[in-house]
């Protein structure tokens, strides 16, 4: 299954998100539209971490990208590809 898949599988879970909620997409800014809270933030790095083996840098956090599914699927991907030491 492709990164953004198991993504926004795991936010519609955590977030509760209803499969037809239209508002929903893989462009949504999931804070401003508050499918995630900073728990749910907590959740979504802790499974980025466990699921796909890297670390999340705090920069990451910080990067405008990592408020949609597509930009935290881009940013999952990059760490995927260039494993940091730890």
């Amino acid at each position: 299954m492709p990164i953004i898949d198991k993504l926004e599988a795991f936010v519609r879970e955590v977030g509760q998100v209803d499969p037809d909620d239209p508002e929903f997409t893989r462009e949504t800014d999931l804070w401003d539209m508050g499918y995630l809270d900073s728990n749910g933030v907590v959740e979504l790095i802790v499974f980025i971490e466990s699921e796909f083996g890297v670390e999340v840098p705090e920069e990451a956090l910080f990067d405008p990208d990592f408020t949609r599914l597509s930009g935290i699927a881009r940013v999952v991907e990059d760490l995927v590809a260039t494993p940091r030491p730890v």
